[in-house]
């Protein structure tokens, strides 16, 4: 028995690998990697989780998010600590699908520390008894887990969330051992100056920010436009309702 090969039938399929494979290659390098680029390391950088709201109200739920962003936006103030952002964060739990999770695991930390390019991950509870709500807050290194400081804020009412979320802040500059001179020299608006004095403002503004973050302007406007009619003050908001940017 005669067995012929064909030199064409056995080339086709090698072809048809190899080309493959460069495509692979091409579109590989054409497309933009993410990269994780980290904060410069003469300063501590932090991630601020979304909180757990241990109240038993599911109206506070909304705190769960508006406390990691005013905690951002009062720490990124400062010249000696550096922030995630709001929007980087949401975009790391996207990718994770973790914008609904309600707690977070060392495992899970630790990635979005590395995604973040942090060395430092703040998670904390809401708790409440009768009018009294409490901020119980764990600052931690992101890669070993270690506990660097625990700090616990109290307060009466949902209007003193702000307050509590200025005393939250200045005991967590005092964990990273800034001297009494760098804190006070360090600039430290109080949040409700740089954002509102109205909790049914930021709450209204939340909720439009759930709506802005998925593009879906037609919802999240109107609701910018409420939070700006409990505080005509309320630049963030203002800003949203009247460019949708």
């Amino acid at each position: 028995i005669t067995v012929q090969f064909s030199l064409k039938k056995l080339l086709i399929p090698a072809l048809v690998v190899i080309t493959v494979a460069i495509i692979a290659v091409i579109i590989w390098r054409l497309v933009p990697q993410e990269r994780v680029i980290p904060f410069p390391q003469d300063k501590p950088s932090l991630a601020v989780m979304y909180f757990e709201n241990n109240t038993g109200d599911e109206s506070l739920d909304h705190w769960r998010k508006a406390l990691s962003d005013l905690l951002i936006a009062d720490l990124s103030q400062s010249k000696y600590i550096m922030v995630l952002s709001g929007e980087k964060l949401y975009n790391i739990l996207e990718e994770l699908n973790l914008l609904e999770a309600k707690s977070y695991s060392s495992k899970v930390i630790k990635k979005i520390s590395t995604r973040g390019g942090v060395q430092y991950v703040l998670v904390g509870k809401l708790a409440m008894a009768g009018e009294t709500l409490r901020i119980n807050a764990l600052l931690q290194e992101a890669a070993t887990g270690d506990l660097l400081s625990s700090e616990m804020v109290e307060g009466r009412g949902e209007g003193s969330l702000f307050s509590m979320v200025d005393d939250l802040t200045r005991k967590i500059k005092a964990s990273f051992k800034l001297s009494e001179e760098e804190i006070a020299s360090d600039i430290d608006k109080e949040v409700e100056k740089i954002t509102t004095t109205s909790s049914e403002a930021y709450k209204y503004y939340r909720e439009g920010m759930e709506y802005f973050t998925k593009g879906d302007y037609l919802k999240s406007i109107p609701l910018m436009e409420i939070a700006v009619a409990f505080d005509p003050e309320f630049a963030m908001a203002y800003r949203r309702a009247n460019s949708g940017l």
